[in-house]
């Protein structure tokens, strides 16, 4: 027996809310969430009956429309005022009740959850291998096709998540293998590292971010670059790549990344691209700006707008040496682009500058990939 799917929907149009479609009876049952799923049993979200979908549109995605989560559902109990269900997801399994107050619903998160062993692992389908620190989780996103040139995604600071997997998905499908790997696997698995809370709410992002900063100065410039040559190592290996002509992005410090990474294999990395980076320019000898200096592949990078991390003196700088080392770039600042406006599992996102991201990123890996 096939099991029913569920997919939420971070919808952005006619205002910001979240759709939760459950199949049932061949058709997508759907709710209106405004304030999205609710993440505390004190605290319940009201969920707006809207009309049916077909089942195609569980799969649905466009410019105003993007999967926060999916996979399957199982019903609990159900009466005719409420009904409760268990969503297996990219996050695990979290129990929920529906409850109809006669007017509309309201969504509610038990008290009594399920317990699942390890749910990240098993749900997001990782892969693990070697590296010099330990054992790497990482995600490997496939296209349609089955097989075509290999993408490396550096992730930000907040880490491997589902989030994450759903932007390497959407690269995937323009015919890309994208294997992002958990770059702080030497502080903990993705499940344990990953956010908890949900950092859309005020103050969660803050919160969680006075704990990484260990983690950060954990990963040096001498144990990203070795892990990096294991993760190339990894990506050309992998029976879906085809070719030794890879691209690569990175978002947040993961731009740093990259930048290092086009510069160590220049004969492999043609296209390579930074989303709201910090920290490219150092006064330091390994400042990843200098990195460029022997990289062959084209770059683009989309910086946020008055980004402490990244001013724009160090943007100057980093065009400079692009310049200098006769690279074809793109070196730009997205206006009113918060730092991290391309996560749209926090309270940084921007659909304007996410939405050039990707249009940027496509055009790029489609001149220089194919």
């Amino acid at each position: 027996m096939v099991n029913p799917v569920f997919v939420l929907h971070d919808h952005r149009k006619p205002t910001p809310h979240f759709d939760l479609r459950l199949e049932q009876d061949g058709v997508l049952r759907s709710w209106a969430v405004p304030k999205g799923m609710p993440t505390d049993v004190r605290h319940d979200r009201l969920a707006v009956a809207v009309g049916d979908h077909d089942m195609d549109h569980a799969g649905y995605t466009d410019e105003h429309k993007s999967i926060a989560d999916h996979g399957w559902w199982d019903l609990i109990d159900s009466t005719d005022r409420r009904m409760v269900f268990e969503l297996h997801g990219e996050r695990g399994v979290v129990r929920y009740a529906l409850i109809n107050t006669g007017r509309d619903w309201l969504l509610h998160l038990t008290k009594d959850q399920p317990v699942v062993n390890d749910p990240y692992a098993e749900v997001m389908d990782l892969i693990t291998f070697d590296a010099p620190g330990g054992t790497v989780e990482a995600h490997v996103a496939t296209p349609p096709a089955g097989s075509g040139p290999g993408v490396l995604l550096f992730m930000d600071a907040i880490g491997l998540r589902p989030e994450l997997i759903t932007m390497a998905e959407r690269i995937a499908s323009w015919g890309y293998v994208v294997l992002t790997p958990n770059l702080f696997y030497r502080d903990g698995t993705a499940e344990e590292l990953m956010p908890k809370g949900d950092l859309r709410q005020p103050g969660e992002r803050e919160s969680f971010f006075e704990g990484i900063g260990p983690r950060m100065g954990n990963l040096t410039t001498d144990k990203s670059t070795a892990d990096t040559a294991v993760y190339h190592q990894t990506l050309l290996g992998l029976e879906a790549v085809v070719g030794d002509r890879v691209g690569t992005v990175g978002y947040c410090m993961g731009a740093r990344l990259v930048t290092r990474y086009a510069g160590t294999f220049p004969d492999n990395v043609v296209a390579a691209a930074g989303f709201h980076g910090g920290g490219l320019v150092t006064d330091q000898p390994d400042s990843p700006h200098l990195s460029v200096a022997t990289a062959r592949a084209e770059f683009v990078y989309g910086h946020a707008d008055n980004d402490g991390s990244m001013p724009p003196e160090a943007v100057q700088t980093l065009g400079a040496a692009l310049d200098a080392a006769g690279l074809t770039a793109k070196n730009e600042v997205y206006p009113d682009a918060p730092h991290g406006y391309s996560m749209a599992d926090t309270s940084m996102y921007q659909e304007a500058g996410a939405e050039r991201s990707f249009t940027e990123l496509e055009a790029l890996f489609a001149r220089t990939l194919r």
